[in-house]
């Protein structure tokens, strides 16, 4: 299927604007390294230092978790082993937990569209803590290995679906707060931020894990979305600043 595609587009997909390559300059490799890490620079000032308090607040959002991730990287697999799950078993549960990470992505795209992208990203961030909390709660009142099956599946899946309504409606906000100028380069830049903010959890939280245990590990991750919770709102929206523009003179015209 992905042969397929990708032969439909490089014969039968064409850019009616695109304008036949230029003889190419020789230069040095030298010469090509620093010009390309040249404009990279001044495209990284133009997006971030240069373009308001909106993009600096976007990268600090982007260093934060997205929500309650604990359930949805490293913690998960060490919880599935020591919880005494089978191969067989982790591999049903990943397939189960990706198909609903998928649907949350669907969901969340469009309650997003629908309802507002910062509304329901504060909403979808929330959700995300409910699962986790319970995990953390089950052991500790009962023990990881006695928490019932069908309950421990209920909370990985459950947060798997909250886990792509967030993922999902996140993006939004970081496309929505792109320079339109320098947007490859600034977009790059917080999806690079972002996934060292998951590394940066995955680390953090398999050092309480193994220190203390699991529940102290999980309550800290969900504590922690209060966080970005009190960023989003202060988050710009270069499409809502354009509505606003055109809006306000229409009404002083009335």
């Amino acid at each position: 299927m992905m042969l397929a595609n990708l032969t439909f587009v490089l014969f039968f997909i064409q850019d009616p604007e695109a304008k036949k390559p230029q003889a190419p300059r020789v230069v040095s490799a030298f010469a090509h390294f620093f010009g390309t890490l040249r404009e990279f620079v001044r495209n990284l000032y133009t997006g971030f230092i240069n373009s308001g308090s909106g993009p600096k607040l976007g990268l600090l959002f982007a260093i934060l978790p997205v929500g309650a991730l604990a359930l949805a990287y490293a913690i998960l697999g060490t919880l599935q082993v020591d919880y005494g799950l089978t191969q067989a078993q982790i591999s049903s549960l990943a397939i189960g937990n990706s198909v609903l990470g998928a649907i949350g992505c669907l969901i969340g795209g469009f309650l997003g569209y629908r309802f507002g992208v910062k509304r329901m990203t504060s909403l979808f961030y929330a959700l995300t803590a409910i699962p986790t909390v319970v995990m953390a709660y089950q052991i500790s009142a009962l023990g990881l290995a006695n928490i019932p099956i069908e309950l421990f599946y209920s909370i990985i899946l459950a947060h798997g679906l909250f886990y792509g309504m967030a993922f999902a409606v996140r993006i939004a906000i970081f496309m929505g707060m792109t320079n339109p100028a320098v947007a490859a380069t600034q977009y790059t830049a917080y999806m690079a931020i972002s996934n060292i903010a998951i590394s940066i959890g995955n680390l953090w939280q398999g050092i309480i894990a193994e220190r203390f245990d699991y529940a102290l590990a999980l309550y800290r991750d969900a504590a922690l979305i209060v966080v970005a919770l009190s960023i989003i709102p202060f988050l710009s929206d270069r499409r809502e600043k354009m509505v606003a523009s055109l809006v306000e003179p229409a009404i002083v015209a009335t």
